[in-house]
């Protein structure tokens, strides 16, 4: 059964709904990537793409420290 990746996304992205218009103006679309204003790309998305082909959703990790003085 193929799910609605649109109402998917909407439900990962309801932290940010300022993201939410870009599901109306880019309908056609049935990938979307997100990423967090400090992530680095170190190389084309080519295998995130493929992923896509296959799966409704991908998450990743997200590692963080925090220092504390």
């Amino acid at each position: 059964m193929e799910k609605d990746v649109s109402q998917i996304a909407k439900r990962v992205f309801s932290a940010r709904p300022e993201l939410l218009h870009l599901f109306d103006r880019y309908a056609d679309e049935n990938k979307f990537v997100y990423l967090d204003a400090d992530t680095r790309v170190y190389s084309s998305f080519d295998e995130l793409d493929k992923l896509l082909n296959h799966n409704s959703i991908i998450l990743t990790p997200f590692a963080w420290s925090l220092k504390i003085n």
